[in-house]
Order: structure tokens, then C-alpha cells, then sequence
């Protein structure tokens, strides 16, 4: 006898309400293949088809069957859900993993926002040291969400872009940069960089586009933290440091540095929050999510 999942009954009555199945995709926030693959399954389990490509009736009797079950069984299971997550909201706070220099530049103004519908709301911050490690911390239910500075291809996870930025130059002010509008890598790479390992989004893009210049920059000293990249600009002649616009702002409040916008489209650094694309978000999850793409636009 087969055995029908939540997620099936979701899937039932998107595929009765949406236009085609890319309407349903984007209404489930999943990929096309991934509606695909969840359709092929369901009618291998029932033995037959439930829904048509073309024509003005998309359910087959088998879905329309199908979908009379799942409109009475999902107001039910809702409920349950919401229970569940009540309960489980009270023992804990929303866990949102991602890199230290991106969690302290993009969160706190969501939390804000987020206390003033949720008095009791708190953020449980997780620190992956990578963008690799915060999206397999959500898949291995870690975290909740996670914050990334580039697309992660991993299997099971879905990615919402919330903002796009442009890199900006970290130099001191006395420093000939520091007194431009906007700088060109060339401008850059002639001078010392102090540089950051790992999987920064930053420093990929900046190693990209060198290589695809064929041209090298000269590294005085690499680091592991953008903090210590900042505190190295500020107090030393070690450098500048190429960095995310909001990472650059902030430590321009702290230190005596100026940070600027560095031209060209490949110095655009996207940003995306993630979460496992089997997962029911709870309230504040759904509410954080909507916040971030509220509170940032793109470039």
C-alpha cells in the first residue's frame, strides 16, 4: 500500500492550483528537476499518472482522488506543525550559521527587526568558517539557515539570493588609494595586499579575475580573518585588503581607513540565505528570510 508523505501532498495541490510545472517549483521553492523527480516518483508509487503537461485539465482522476485527500489531510498536519514548532521554539533560539565578518554585517539589523514582531526572538549564531561549511551545517541540521557569499552546490540545499555588493579597497588615509572615488584592479595589484584564506567570497573573485588577467598581485602577508586583515591595513604599512562592501564600511567606523568601491562587474560579490529543500521553516525562519530580502537590494 503506498505511503504518501507530506511533501507529496504539497506537491498534489501546488500541481492543482499552478500554471505549469515551473510555477509549481518557484511556489515550493525547489528546482525544476527536483518537482520532476518528486512527480516521477509519486506515479511510479500509485502505478499511474496524476497530472498532464497540456490541456485545460491538468489532474488526472487518480490526482483529482489524490487531491481531495490532501485538502482535507494538510489543514490537520498544519496544525501539528505549527504545535510542534511552538514547542520546539521555546527550548531554543534560530540557529543561522555562516562565516564571523558576514553574520556580524547582515544579522544584527534583522535581529532588530525581528524583535519587534517577537519580543522573545534570539539568534543562536553558528561560526562555519567557511561558506562550504555553513551550507553542509543546514544539511546536516547544524543550523537552521545560513548566510553564504557565493553559490554552494550542494544536493538537498536551496539557495535565495537576498543581496548583491560591490568589493571595496581597505587602505589607510594616507594612502594614495584611499583618496580615489573608485578603483580599477590594475590600481590595486600595484600596490601590497594583505590577503585572507579560506572560502571568503572576496578572495575568490578577486583571484578569478587576476587570473583571468594573467597579471599576479604581491601578498605581504595572508591571514585568516578580515579582522586581522583591518587591523593589519590600519596599524601597519603591511598593505590594503579587498574585502565585501558592508565588511570594508564597518571596519572603516573602527579604524582609521577608508574603504572604496572597486570597479568593474566581476568585483560584484552575490549573497544568498540557505536552507535544506526538504525542511518546513518554522515562523521565524519564514520571518528572517523575508526580512533579509526586505532590508537589502542589489547593487
Amino acid at each position: 500500500m503506498p505511503r504518501f508523505t507530506f511533501t507529496d501532498l504539497e506537491l498534489i495541490i501546488a500541481l492543482s492550483t499552478e500554471r505549469n510545472l515551473t510555477d509549481v517549483a518557484d511556489k515550493l521553492n525547489v528546482t525544476n528537476s527536483a518537482i520532476s523527480h518528486r512527480l516521477k516518483n509519486l506515479e511510479f508509487m500509485l502505478g499511474q499518472p496524476i497530472y498532464r503537461k497540456s490541456g485545460g485539465k491538468k489532474l488526472t482522476d487518480a490526482g483529482e482522488r489524490l487531491l481531495e485527500a490532501a485538502l482535507s489531510i494538510m489543514p490537520i498536519a498544519e496544525l501539528a506543525d505549527q504545535d510542534i514548532e511552538e514547542i520546539k521554539n521555546k527550548s531554543k533560539y534560530l540557529r543561522v550559521g555562516g562565516m564571523p565578518s558576514l553574520l556580524m554585517d547582515d544579522v544584527p539589523n534583522i535581529s532588530e527587526r525581528m524583535k519587534i514582531d517577537a519580543p522573545s526572538f534570539g539568534i543562536d549564531f553558528i561560526d562555519t568558517e567557511t561558506n562550504y561549511g555553513a551550507a553542509k551545517a543546514v544539511l546536516d541540521n547544524l543550523c537552521d539557515l545560513a548566510l553564504v557569499s557565493e553559490k554552494i552546490d550542494i544536493p538537498g540545499i536551496s539557495l535565495q539570493k537576498y543581496r548583491s555588493a560591490r568589493l571595496h579597497v581597505l587602505a589607510q588615509y594616507s594612502h594614495p588609494l584611499a583618496h580615489e572615488k573608485t578603483v580599477p584592479l590594475h590600481k590595486i595589484v600595484a600596490h601590497p595586499m594583505i590577503g585572507v584564506q579560506g572560502e571568503h567570497g572576496a578572495s575568490k573573485l578577486i583571484d578569478a579575475e587576476l587570473l583571468r588577467m594573467k597579471i599576479k598581485a604581491k601578498y605581504s602577508v595572508v591571514t585568516h580573518k578580515t579582522e586581522i586583515q583591518a587591523s593589519l591595513v590600519s596599524r601597519t604599512s603591511m598593505g590594503i585588503a579587498v574585502m565585501s562592501a558592508s565588511t570594508a564600511k564597518r571596519f572603516s567606523t573602527i579604524y582609521p581607513v577608508r574603504a572604496v568601491p572597486i570597479e568593474g562587474d566581476w568585483a560584484i560579490e552575490d549573497f544568498y540565505v540557505c536552507d535544506r529543500i526538504d525542511a518546513r521553516l518554522n515562523k521565524d525562519a519564514r520571518k528572517f528570510v523575508e526580512h533579509l530580502k526586505q532590508l537589502f537590494s542589489p547593487v
